[in-house]
């Protein structure tokens, strides 16, 4: 095999048409790699291809894999970048989320690159706000409260829409929780409440929103009118 590489080697120093060229580079990585176990030689011939077709699916892969074998991931994050651009360029949109979801992932697991990952994951749930991978992989990340508020600002919106009455107040929660900010955790508060209120029809749940609300500043003119009209709209005055 060795002699072989040599061969397709020699090829490429006196092959000037670009196909041919790519070709034979293919050739002396593939063999490289599956025959040789030498992945140096097979990454330099794979780089060589790419240089000379940017855009080459086939080499993009085989690169990202070698990469990810040799564990050189700042490598594989710019060879899944460099496929997300060309699926975006040619409205391949199942590719480009595919490999931002591989992009966050890598950035996560082996770069601690959190920040990058949950910008990533945000650009895809803009597109494509139901992807459940997405909304895992940023709710794996809440249990690190640094990350809390600029998480529960990409999922609340979805969660309202969808419904999810339920993780959107544990959402809120988990804000309340990592915030010190009393104007910040106010608003928390009346958020829930009318979450609590209008989508779920709990005023008991409301009111004790409310009541934490008021514990912040008793003298709170809009938090008492707010108690005021969940009990009037509930007729359940006993609860104020």
């Amino acid at each position: 095999w060795t002699e072989l590489v040599d061969i397709y080697k020699r090829k490429i120093d006196v092959t000037s048409e670009t196909a041919s060229r790519i070709e034979l580079e293919i050739k002396v990585a593939q063999t490289s790699s599956e025959k040789l176990n030498d992945s140096d030689t097979a990454i330099e011939y794979y780089s060589h291809a790419l240089d000379d077709d940017r855009n080459n699916i086939q080499v993009l892969n085989a690169l990202e894999q070698l990469y990810c074998d040799t564990k050189r991931y700042a490598d594989v994050i710019d060879i899944i970048q460099m496929q997300v651009d060309y699926a975006q360029a040619n409205d391949l949109f199942a590719m480009k989320v595919e490999n931002e979801i591989k992009l966050a992932r890598i950035l996560i697991d082996h770069l601690e690159e959190k920040n990058r990952a949950i910008e990533v994951l945000k650009e895809v749930l803009d597109n494509d706000g139901q992807n459940q991978s997405a909304i895992e992989m940023l709710n794996a990340l809440l249990k690190e409260p640094e990350y809390v508020s600029d998480i529960a600002a990409i999922l609340k919106p979805i969660y309202k829409q969808n419904h999810n009455d339920e993780a959107y107040l544990e959402l809120c929660r988990l804000c309340i929780e990592n915030s010190s900010d009393e104007f910040e955790r106010r608003a928390i508060y009346l958020d829930a409440a009318s979450v609590a209120d209008e989508s779920l029809n709990d005023p008991e749940r409301a009111f004790e929103f409310i009541k934490e609300a008021i514990l912040i500043n008793p003298t709170d003119d809009e938090v008492l009118e707010r108690a005021q009209s969940v009990a009037q709209r509930h007729q359940c005055y006993a609860l104020l």
